[in-house]
């Protein structure tokens, strides 16, 4: 064949597939845009057909690829179309057998209750039914607002009362996130936290926060991080170590001006009530209840804070 044939004949096979790649990428970028093909799942469809194997064509189709990808979101965001929907009201109703709503003197029969976002947005006989909201089946029980308990020690365990003192604050912290959840699958919304026998740490305050955030689930947490306590009060573990052991507690004050730093120093890191020993304990171990360490001229005082 003449060289100007053979010329001829490259020029169009070269003009066919040039025309033949055109359409080829309309037809990638309609199916893109439509999210009837994912890009992921062109280019595995390309790279396994016989007429792209090749790996230099491999390599033009997915830097191809890219450059499409970049260009279909550009086009997005120039359209104003929405990178991510925002996401849904979280909205549940409860249908309950019955209800009590802690006011009445009897319960109220069987009730529907609607929960938008965490927070009871109705309450009666039937509610509004939002489409996609999530339907909870109590007809069998009895529902009640959360329970209260004002006297809790979440760090604590009566098995290992007497080591209590000898665990670090993250086993501390790793016993309170379990009584947390067990709390609130029993029902208690709001628990306030007696102190953590610790010598220095503020553990449980850590614990509140958490659970304030999110990051640990349990009910709401009210805490005083310690027991203010006089030298060889019900507060005072230091009789539980040899003598020559080193141990300073942060909870000991003797006298007006030492209670008010001591509070002060608890308020300051996150304390949000104040407990003391105005008397000794059972659990203590130089004390007994009969004991009355501090005269009611430093209680005064420690109320004021």
């Amino acid at each position: 064949m003449p060289d100007s044939a053979k010329n001829a004949e490259r020029v169009t096979n070269q003009s066919s597939r040039g025309v033949r790649r055109g359409a080829f990428w309309q037809t990638v970028l309609a199916e893109v845009r439509s999210g009837d093909l994912s890009l992921g799942e062109r280019s595995n469809r390309l790279c396994t057909d016989s007429t792209w194997s090749t790996d230099m064509n491999r390599i033009a189709i997915l830097a191809q690829l890219i450059t499409l990808a970049a260009g279909v979101a550009i086009s997005g965001e120039c359209r104003g179309d929405p990178v991510a929907a925002p996401p849904p009201v979280s909205v549940v109703v409860l249908v309950a057998g019955n209800v009590w709503d802690g006011l009445a003197d009897a319960a109220l029969g069987p009730m529907e209750i609607l929960v938008r976002d965490g927070r009871i947005a109705a309450m009666g006989r039937t509610v509004e039914r939002p489409a996609g909201c999530r339907v909870v089946d109590l007809s069998k029980h009895t529902v009640t607002p959360g329970f209260i308990d004002c006297h809790v020690h979440v760090t604590m365990r009566p098995e290992d009362e007497g080591a209590i003192w000898a665990l670090a604050p993250a086993d501390k912290a790793v016993l309170g996130v379990q009584a947390l959840r067990v709390l609130l699958d029993r029902g208690f919304t709001t628990v306030r936290d007696l102190c953590d026998m610790d010598f220095g740490g503020y553990t449980t305050v850590s614990l509140q926060r958490a659970v304030e955030k999110g990051l640990v689930t349990g009910p709401r947490m009210i805490v005083a991080a310690h027991l203010v306590s006089t030298s060889g009060g019900h507060g005072d573990a230091r009789p539980l170590v040899a003598a020559q052991t080193p141990a300073a507690q942060n909870n000991l004050a003797d006298g007006v001006d030492e209670i008010r730093r001591v509070v002060r120093t608890e308020v300051s890191r996150g304390s949000q009530w104040i407990k003391f020993g105005a008397t000794g304990g059972f659990a203590s171990p130089a004390d007994d209840p009969a004991q009355v360490p501090y005269s009611s001229m430093p209680a005064r005082e420690h109320s004021r804070r």
